[in-house]
């Protein structure tokens, strides 16, 4: 007679000593955690004292959890992803990091520019070059042939030109007889002004 005592509290006794406690508990050790073998027999269990002390408690579903170590592990990824701005800072002589930045970018521009501008250069010389020898000619130069046309053109030319003389000439003819008339006018009665005050005075003294 085997006496097995599970969590101090309840004793069961087995009298075959080739059971196991699977089948005894009847359930598996995926279900249970157990403090001794749970695949071994009773009789190697209890040994000689015929008698065994087992605690014996359910799993929790779900596993052990580990909601702290995916934590820490975040957290140190975020104190390794930190960026550390200190462009608002200033330096021993006052000027702001951000400025002296700006100004440091700029200087390596300025110095680039010339190799940009011979890259840029033979980056279009390269693709006309690539261009010719894919069209494998060259540009020609094209002439206008149309005799018709240029004719056409010319007299258009000669009508424009004739028409605007034609009027200038009228304009000026117009103005001509305008200032002779009032040429005229003042070559018969040079006085007119002179002679009129001489005859209202001569008037009162006949009176």
């Amino acid at each position: 007679m085997y006496n097995i005592f599970f969590n101090k509290n309840e004793n069961v006794r087995v009298e075959d000593g080739s059971l196991k406690l699977t089948d005894i508990i009847c359930s598996s050790s995926e279900d249970f955690k157990c403090s001794s073998d749970i695949n071994q027999s009773v009789a190697k269990l209890c040994g000689e004292f015929n008698f065994i002390d087992i605690s014996v408690s359910p799993r929790m579903l779900g596993g052990k959890g580990g909601f702290g170590a995916q934590l820490r592990s975040a957290g140190g990824k975020m104190r390794s992803n930190r960026n550390n701005n200190t462009d608002a800072c200033r330096d021993l002589s006052g000027r702001r990091i951000s400025t002296l930045k700006e100004a440091q970018k700029v200087a390596e521009y300025m110095e680039s520019s010339e190799e940009r501008e011979k890259k840029q250069k033979q980056e279009e010389k390269d693709k006309l070059e690539a261009m010719e020898k894919k069209y494998n000619q060259q540009p020609q130069k094209r002439r206008l042939d149309d005799d018709k046309y240029l004719e056409q053109n010319k007299d258009m030319n000669d009508n424009v030109r004739s028409s605007v003389a034609k009027g200038l000439l009228a304009k000026r003819r117009k103005k001509q007889p305008s200032t002779e008339n009032a040429e005229a006018g003042s070559s018969r009665n040079p006085f007119p002004s002179k002679l009129a005050e001489e005859s209202s005075q001569s008037v009162p003294a006949s009176a």
